[in-house]
């Protein structure tokens, strides 16, 4: 009895699996049951595109001024709104099937489905065998202002590859104005302070420096020293026993008498050594 109830277990266990397996061979091939849903297909997304705008060519002159068309590519197909006029430089662009515009650039605006661009660019004429001059700017002139007057001057900016620059009266040496003159293809954008436009197509810098007469530094000699032969170390040996016995006034009047004892008899040995080199030099002459 248990050995005919085992057998035909198994034989039931084995009657179910070879079931399933012949009832799923999408199963047993992909791992999952088939999806009928599977069968629509989903709607493919437009790819975006981008408008170019037409360029141009601008040389010298009108003769080779043209428009150029912008190239067409694998979404957008351009064309010029109106190829019967040369002077119209107006676009028209289509986009291919699968393909979208997003952002309209500058100048470019929808139309009828399609997309316009209005040309707006101004060719120049512009003379050719010209170039535009380079902008250069003037120097003024500077000075040297020495004590007195003996070495007073005014000194010429130095040339420039742009501009050349001269005394605007050379015969007189009292008239320091000057004249700059730009050199073939150059030109100056602005005026400095000091200069004015002359009517010869040049430049004015107007002079307006007062040059001082300050009195020069003497340096201290004796009376003696003077017609003895005293020499430049002996006039500064004076002027050392000058400083000292202020600096020592000063300290007295501050109220360090110690420190300005101390100058003192320093100015006095000083003094004895000048008084020394003196009577030498007299002795000797």
């Amino acid at each position: 009895m248990r050995k005919g109830t085992r057998r035909a277990g198994i034989g039931l266990g084995v009657g179910i699996v070879l079931a399933i397996a012949l009832a799923s061979p999408a199963l047993a091939e992909n791992g999952s049951a088939p999806d009928a849903s599977a069968t629509t297909q989903d709607a493919v997304s437009p790819v975006v595109a981008t408008i170019a705008a037409p360029t141009w060519v601008d040389p010298c002159g009108t003769a080779d001024d043209r428009a150029v068309l912008p190239a067409d590519t694998l979404g957008i197909h351009y064309r010029w709104a109106q190829p019967e006029d040369s002077r119209n430089h107006d676009v028209i662009a289509n986009t291919n099937v699968g393909y979208v515009v997003s952002d309209l650039p500058a100048g470019w605006s929808p139309l009828d489905g399609e997309y316009l661009y209005t040309w707006t660019y101004r060719f120049t004429d512009v003379p050719c065998g010209t170039a535009e001059p380079m902008r250069v700017s003037l120097m003024a002139p500077t000075w040297v202002d020495a004590c007195g007057t003996a070495d007073d001057r005014a000194v010429l900016p130095a040339d420039t590859v742009g501009i050349h620059y001269r005394w605007a009266h050379p015969g007189d040496p009292t008239d320091h104005d000057v004249i700059a003159n730009t050199n073939e293809g150059y030109v100056v954008a602005e005026l400095p302070a000091g200069w004015t436009a002359a009517d010869d197509g040049g430049y004015l810098y107007s002079w307006t420096h007062a040059f001082t007469d300050e009195a020069c530094a003497v340096p201290l000699t004796s009376a003696v020293g003077a017609g003895r032969g005293l020499t430049r170390s002996s006039s500064v040996s004076l002027t050392a026993i000058a400083a000292t016995a202020d600096s020592a006034s000063a300290l007295a009047a501050t109220g360090d008498a110690d420190l300005s004892r101390t100058l003192l008899g320093a100015a006095a040995l000083l003094v004895l050594g000048a008084g020394v080199i003196v009577w030498r030099r007299m002795g000797h002459a």
